[in-house]
């Protein structure tokens, strides 16, 4: 990701004038170390595939929606929990614990002011409880309205230098093909699929011509006994002599490069696939573990598919006999033509008069149930992603919701304050260079944040209490109310972890830095209206307290402005319906100067 892009992701104006939560900030203290987690269970996406959360371990990859890979920093034992089943629209399924936590769009909602100057309201993206959708679904009020977010592409962690035969060829003989003799056969109307399978042959092999029409035959000539080098691979992946309703994808396309595994399904779909009237996408199979690794592959690809068995029969004399029961797979997503490498359903597939629907649709998943489902040994863990959402089962994007993330608003989306966060953009090896370049950045940051008159989010690393008195005076100035988090560990503890971070603290800093929180930490509580410790040393942060901690902050920013200065900026706001601070109020010049002292 770009600089600028990173910047633009961070709305610099306030997108509601009567949105909870402007003029409000929260400062998050505590060692390096002192950590941020949410339990979780089921299997994670990590860059060498899918692993069970009891494999998961400090130091691995976990590759996150964004198809970006995250570090595991710590790991958290949570002993024996209630889990619930949590069931979307297309039929995937994950399990959590009662206090875990989702992105969602469409549960709470802002007040806006739309152009026309009438006042209105529209839904948001929040972060929500299990508890919380338990209710929401038991009252009514989310019943069709609790959308998850997908993923994009994910180019997985190639594990093979090169596929043993072609993606697109195998495609069509999961489609067309007959494997059930040593000589692999495809029956198709259509040349282009034909020509195509001949320019992407092995060496020594070609497409033979059969008598019957439409029958095509894949052969070699002049290797060593006869060897059919596509006989030889079907064969050793257990496809060869299975009937269409036993049909699968191998596990190495499955988990192939983005290119290959659009290739095969280009293969399947030109075979077995159609396109509708209105650019619908479909797939057809008797095979259900092909329907299911098909399903796989959309889903790594970031659409999403629904599949609907219809059952088999035909009659005879009359009389219902009963036959293989028939998958569809029907497709949402943006860019239908990927499917196909046929012209005419390319065509089709992208008219944009046709395909309207699906552009216009945005690519979300739904949860349309949640039932308890026994109990189960679970623990937590934390990853160094500022997002804080990754992929579980079914590719099922969940949250990380380590405390910075949880206590943030479930209907509020604080912007987040840490120099650490640049370091993506500079050199993290080397940070003593570009730390002050890193401040500089937050600096310019801060003043659109201020400006727009956003809820903050301010994540420190220990207690300097006369930095801290002037950060406070910069927020009284602007009109904010503030209040504390402590994240608090035992020494050890914040050592052990700390060792483990990509970026390294050295051990002396730490030790400063945590005789500083202890000695001061009651005395900085007086600076705050509101203030609360969470301890997260070894087992000790538990569901209980982080959601505890969650609530509260929560409350915070949703109660009315107490500073009156930001109770006078907002009446002026909203008399004159600005979504920022005009200059009438505090020209951009003043507060660049107030933000200049905040290192």
């Amino acid at each position: 990701m770009s600089f600028d892009k990173f910047i633009n992701e961070n709305t610099i104006i306030n997108e509601g004038i009567e949105d909870k939560g402007i003029f409000k900030a929260v400062v998050m203290a505590g060692v390096p170390g002192s950590g941020k987690a949410q339990p979780l269970s089921s299997k994670i996406l990590t860059e060498n595939g899918w692993m069970s959360m009891g494999d998961i371990e400090v130091g691995m990859k976990i590759i996150t929606p964004e198809n970006k890979l995250s570090s595991v920093i710590q790991i958290h034992p949570q002993g024996m929990k209630e889990v619930y089943k949590v069931t979307t629209l297309d039929g995937r399924e994950t399990r959590c614990t009662i206090e875990h936590l989702w992105k969602v769009h469409g549960v709470k909602r802002t007040s806006i002011t739309r152009e026309s100057g009438c006042r209105g309201s529209e839904r948001i993206w929040s972060i929500e409880t299990t508890e919380d959708l338990i209710k929401g679904f038991e009252n009514g009020k989310i019943s069709t309205r609790c959308h998850i977010p997908t993923n994009v592409p994910i180019e997985f962690k190639e594990k093979y230098d090169k596929l043993p035969i072609d993606p697109y060829i195998l495609g069509v003989l999961l489609g067309d093909g007959c494997i059930t003799t040593n000589s692999p056969g495809i029956t198709s109307a259509d040349d282009e699929i034909i020509n195509k399978i001949d320019d992407s042959l092995l060496e020594n092999h070609y497409v033979n011509k059969r008598k019957q029409k439409y029958s095509y035959s894949l052969v070699s000539k002049g290797l060593p006994n006869g060897e059919n080098k596509y006989t030889t691979y079907l064969k050793e992946s257990g496809l060869l002599g299975k009937k269409s309703y036993e049909k699968h994808i191998p596990e190495e396309y499955k988990n192939s490069s983005i290119k290959d595994r659009i290739l095969l399904l280009q293969g399947l779909f030109d075979t077995d696939g159609s396109v509708s009237p209105m650019a619908q996408i479909y797939f057809y199979s008797t095979s259900k573990q092909l329907i299911d690794d098909v399903s796989y592959i959309i889903l790594s690809l970031g659409d999403i598919p629904f599949t609907k068995k219809k059952e088999g029969f035909y009659k005879k004399d009359g009389v219902k006999v009963k036959c293989k029961d028939c998958y569809t797979i029907t497709i949402q997503t943006h860019t239908p033509e990927k499917y196909f490498s046929l012209q005419r359903k390319i065509d089709r597939a992208s008219n944009p008069s046709l395909q309207k629907r699906n552009t216009n649709h945005n690519l979300r998943n739904k949860i349309v149930s949640i039932i308890p489902d026994g109990k189960e040994e679970c623990k937590c863990i934390t990853i160094n992603d500022p997002e804080g959402l990754y992929l579980t089962d079914n590719f099922i994007v969940t949250h990380n919701s380590y405390i910075l993330n949880k206590i943030k608003s479930g209907s509020i989306e604080p912007r987040v304050v840490n120099v650490d966060r640049f370091t993506e953009f500079l050199n993290i090896h080397d940070i003593a260079s570009v730390y002050d370049r890193s401040k500089q950045l937050t600096k310019n940051q801060l003043v659109q944040y201020f400006n727009g008159v956003l809820p903050l989010f301010i994540d420190t690393t220990g207690v300097n209490t006369e930095r801290l008195k002037i950060r406070l005076n910069i927020l009284d100035k602007l009109g904010y109310d503030y209040a504390m988090v402590f994240v608090n560990t035992s020494l050890e503890t914040a050592l052990e972890r700390a060792s483990k971070r990509e970026r390294q603290v050295d051990p002396e800093i730490i030790k400063v830095y945590y005789d500083r929180l202890q000695k001061y930490k009651n005395d900085v509580k007086g600076f705050f209206s509101f203030s609360m410790e969470i301890n997260n040393d070894k087992d000790e942060l538990t569901d209980e307290v982080v959601t505890k901690a969650f609530k509260r902050v929560s409350y915070f920013y949703d109660a009315p402005i107490e500073n009156p200065i930001g109770q006078e900026y907002f009446e002026l706001m909203r008399e004159h319906n600005w979504k920022y601070l005009s200059p009438e109020i505090m020209d951009l010049n003043t507060i660049k100067t107030l933000v200049s002292r905040w290192f």
